[in-house]
């Protein structure tokens, strides 16, 4: 690799505005490196994806990069980028495709072909890597355990959030009524069963419920169990554009991040508790050994248990009785986001890993 060479291709079958893709983009441009993009939607057919990715290598002016990154999703294409490259490949897994879909979504079992196919996926990509881009360190150690990769090829890159879009917007008007936020797929990592769970324990408080989102294997039967306990102080608000649920956010006086109980919640740090504190609100989420790697309780965080309705609805009444708490939480929050996850603190972290010995 020119390590001199002020330009790194974006390579995959990702779509660049997805957080991860976008936060290593503009973290780049930040350091002054130009971000060549050589991508095709995921939803491409399998075959017609490589040979959309080829023609676009091709069509390249300059194929000289300093690093060459595979974007997330990429573990079907990092043996591409290899062979058109010809160099050490930054693979960024993010995730990995057996922890998703088998052990959390259960979408089919460990030892049937599809189990065994993204189980395949993760080991071959990783191999063929030179390094190997994970958000946390607990991430970092599933992936050795269960792949059997050596440890010194990945790297901990936090995921942080687009802080172009996520900042505090203090023109925006605060609902008038306590209101918890959350924003997401209703998946079972998110543990949104759980925040029905608080918000029927608080009904008759003055407490209004804002879940921004759609989709997810859960989402019916949220709908179902909102409507049966008649929670009218639940909102279910639909999918909005990133731009909204930063405005979202920020009517809100609390925001909740994840409490599901699946090993994925363990290890993952999710996208929207990035986002929220990046807005400078208060956030409450499931204490965990990846959230432990990043926060201190009470500091930049108001942790609760896994799994837990009851605990989630103590916690909300907490930070609703105690506005400095709040207020601490937030202002701590923020500042752990500007000083270490902004996309330039992250890529200039990741910079620094990549300098030869």
């Amino acid at each position: 690799m020119n390590i001199n060479n002020k330009k790194i291709c974006h390579f995959g079958i990702f779509r660049p505005e997805y957080i991860r893709n976008k936060v290593i983009a503009l973290g780049f441009e930040a350091h002054g490196f130009e971000v060549v993009t050589v991508t095709v939607d995921p939803a491409v057919g399998s075959f017609k994806k490589f040979w959309h990715l080829y023609r676009q290598y091709r069509a390249l002016p300059d194929k000289d990069f300093a690093y060459v990154i595979v974007g997330y999703p990429g573990h079907t294409v990092v043996w591409l980028a290899r062979l058109l490259f010809g160099r050490k490949i930054i693979f960024d897994a993010f995730l990995s495709l057996y922890d998703a879909n088998v052990l959390d979504r259960k979408l089919y079992g460990s030892w049937s072909v599809r189990g065994l196919r993204d189980w395949f996926y993760d080991w071959y990509s990783c191999s063929l890597a030179d390094k190997v881009l994970l958000p946390e360190m607990v991430h970092v150690q599933f992936f050795v355990d269960t792949l059997g990769i050596n440890k010194k090829k990945f790297i901990q890159i936090y995921t942080g959030a687009n802080d172009v879009v996520f900042q505090p917007k203090p023109e925006v008007t605060r609902a008038e009524t306590f209101t918890v936020h959350f924003h997401g797929n209703f998946i079972p990592l998110q543990g949104v069963e759980y925040i029905v769970e608080a918000a029927n324990l608080l009904k008759d408080e003055e407490v209004v419920f804002q879940l921004v989102g759609s989709g997810g294997a859960l989402f019916e039967s949220i709908q179902k169990r909102v409507a049966e306990l008649n929670l009218t102080k639940v909102k279910l608000v639909g999918r909005k554009p990133l731009e909204e649920v930063v405005e979202w956010i920020s009517r809100a006086h609390v925001c909740l991040g994840v409490f599901g109980d699946t090993g994925k919640t363990k290890r993952v740090i999710s996208n929207k508790i990035y986002e929220c504190i990046a807005t400078g609100q208060p956030l409450i989420t499931s204490r965990t050994p990846a959230t432990e790697e990043l926060f201190t309780d009470r500091e930049q965080v108001l942790f609760a248990n896994v799994a837990d309705g009851r605990d989630l609805a103590d916690k909300i009444m907490t930070l609703k009785s105690d506005l400095a708490l709040r207020e601490k939480i937030a202002a701590g929050g923020r500042q752990l986001f500007v000083s270490k996850l902004t996309p330039k603190k992250l890529v200039g972290k990741l910079l620094d890993e990549l300098q030869p010995a």
